[in-house]
């Protein structure tokens, strides 16, 4: 389910991520969307880093560069301006599991196993997951 709420927002949407960690980085004040599915998925997913690292989740961190995008900023960063970021699907990131970046690689197969249906490497320790309907990415990504 997509969610909009107010730019302004701090609430908790899950254990691990806050609303201002998700809003657009354009410098407007406008809604965030956000896909609940997605942030549910990332809480399995950060589970999942936790064990495979041996430590626990609250020992085991993420670190969003890019959540919610408006169309603007989305061409602005190199989208299409219509990309899954625009429609609340997906974040890019890195993680730490007991103080330590975890390898995209290890992610990026756990984020598989768990279902997400867009997943790409952006370099050894960032990666974008999405949630998006596979019609978005043409089928697969």
């Amino acid at each position: 389910m997509i969610t909009s709420i107010p730019y302004e927002s701090n609430e908790q949407l899950t254990k691990h991520i806050n609303a201002r960690e998700i809003r657009c980085k354009c410098g407007k004040m406008h809604a965030t969307l956000y896909n609940t599915d997605t942030l549910n998925k990332i809480e399995q997913l950060i589970s999942a880093v936790a064990d495979y690292h041996n430590t626990t989740p609250e020992n085991t961190h993420i670190i969003i560069s890019s959540g919610y995008r408006c169309h603007d900023h989305d061409k602005a960063v190199g989208g299409s301006g219509n990309g899954v970021h625009t429609a609340g699907y997906a974040l890019d990131f890195e993680m730490t599991a007991a103080g330590k970046g975890v390898d995209s690689r290890v992610i990026a197969a756990l984020a598989k196993d768990i279902g997400f249906t867009g997943i790409g490497r952006i370099n050894d320790y960032y990666i974008h997951v999405d949630n998006a309907p596979l019609s978005s990415h043409g089928g697969r990504k």
